[in-house]
C-alpha cells in the first residue's frame, strides 16, 4: 500500500473539519479504496481522510506514496483504459494488490460506453449512489476466451438498454459475489471481470496524467533517482507535496501526482527550485478549487519563468 499504519502524516486541506488542518497523526489502517484511517497524535481520535487530505512526514514515506501512485497509473493505463498508451511501462496488477471486487453494495448505475470512431472501443463505467462521476471502469474481455465459453452458462448478467446511457442496476446482490459477469446490451454479451485495483487517485485525474506519458516517466525516473542514487541534499515540502534533490551533480525533483494536471506537467519542463515550486504549487491549489478550472492547453506566465505552453 502506498501509506502502511504507523506512517507520520500532516491532515491538509480539510474543509468540513477545518479545525483539524496542519493537524499530525499516524495511519491507524491500510487503504480501503476510499479513505485512509488516521489516528491523531495525543489523542484516541480517528478520522477517515482522503488521500488528498493528508501528506507523509517523513521524506521516504512521500517517495513510497509516489512510487505506488505511479504503479496504480501504469496499470491503469494498460489494463483499465480503453485507449491504449503505447509507450506506458508495462506494470503488472501484481505490483498493486490487494485487488477488490468492482461491483459493491453501493453500485446503483452501470454505463457501457462504446467510441463510435472505433468499434471495438468499449468500457464499462460505474457509479455510486447518486455520484455523476464513476468510481471504476472496466474494459471487456475478449469474446474468445475459453474462460467466456466455460462460465458462460452460470456467469449472471446485467442489462443494458443502450450505449453511452446509465442504466441502473435493479438487483445487484446476485452479481455481487460473483467473479465475473456479463453486460448484454443490444442482443451483445460482453464479460467483465468482478475485480478492481484499490485506486487511490480518481478516474478523472488517472485520465488526465495517462494521457502525458513523457511527464508521467519523468516524474516516476526521478523517484527511482532519490531511491538508488547517491543523494547529497534534498528538500523536501509535505505541505506542497514536491520533493528536490541533488544527485551526482544534477538537480532532480519530484512531484505529487494529485497536482492538478497543467501544474503537473509544466514542474516537468522546467529547472526546480524551491520558489518556482512554491508558486507552481499555490497555481495547482487554486486551479483545483476553482469552478472553472485551467484548460489542457494554455500559455501560463509565472514570475521568473519564460512563457511555456502547458
Amino acid at each position: 500500500m502506498a501509506l502502511h499504519p504507523g506512517t507520520r502524516v500532516t491532515l491538509l486541506n480539510l474543509v468540513s473539519r477545518a479545525d483539524l488542518n496542519y493537524a499530525q497523526g499516524k495511519v491507524a489502517a491500510e487503504w480501503d479504496g476510499e479513505r485512509y484511517s488516521v489516528r491523531l497524535a495525543d489523542s484516541d481520535t480517528v478520522v477517515r481522510v482522503n488521500v488528498s487530505n493528508l501528506a507523509p512526514i517523513n521524506v521516504h514515506a512521500f517517495v513510497t506514496m509516489q512510487r505506488r501512485l505511479s504503479y496504480e497509473l501504469y496499470v491503469f493505463a494498460n489494463h483499465y483504459n480503453s485507449a491504449k498508451i503505447c509507450n506506458m511501462y508495462p506494470v503488472q496488477e501484481k505490483n498493486i494488490h490487494p485487488l477488490g471486487k468492482a461491483l459493491s453494495e453501493t453500485t446503483t448505475r452501470v454505463e457501457l460506453c462504446h467510441k463510435s470512431e472505433d468499434a471495438k472501443c468499449v468500457l464499462l463505467r460505474l457509479y455510486r449512489n447518486d455520484d455523476a462521476k464513476p468510481y471504476a471502469q472496466l474494459i471487456p474481455q475478449p469474446a474468445s476466451t475459453e474462460v467466456a465459453t466455460e462460465v458462460a452458462s452460470t456467469t449472471p448478467e446485467v442489462p443494458v438498454l443502450a450505449f453511452d446511457t446509465p442504466t441502473a442496476i435493479e438487483d445487484i446482490g446476485g452479481v455481487l459475489e460473483a467473479g465475473a459477469f456479463f453486460v448484454v446490451c443490444q442482443n451483445v454479451r460482453f464479460l467483465f471481470w468482478n475485480v478492481y485495483p484499490l485506486f487511490h487517485l480518481s478516474i478523472e485525474r488517472m485520465l488526465e496524467l495517462v494521457t502525458m506519458p513523457a511527464m508521467l516517466s519523468l516524474n516516476t525516473i526521478d523517484l527511482v533517482r532519490f531511491n538508488e542514487s547517491a543523494v547529497q541534499s534534498f528538500y523536501y515540502c509535505a505541505e506542497e507535496g514536491f520533493l528536490i534533490f541533488e544527485t551526482e551533480g544534477v538537480t532532480c525533483h519530484v512531484v505529487d501526482f494529485q497536482w492538478h494536471a497543467a501544474a503537473f506537467r509544466l514542474t516537468r519542463h522546467m529547472h526546480a527550485t524551491n520558489h518556482k515550486m512554491r508558486m507552481l504549487a499555490s497555481m495547482q491549489k487554486d486551479a483545483l478549487h476553482a469552478s472553472d478550472p485551467l484548460p489542457d492547453q494554455v500559455p501560463v506566465f509565472v514570475k521568473g519563468l519564460s512563457l511555456i505552453h502547458i
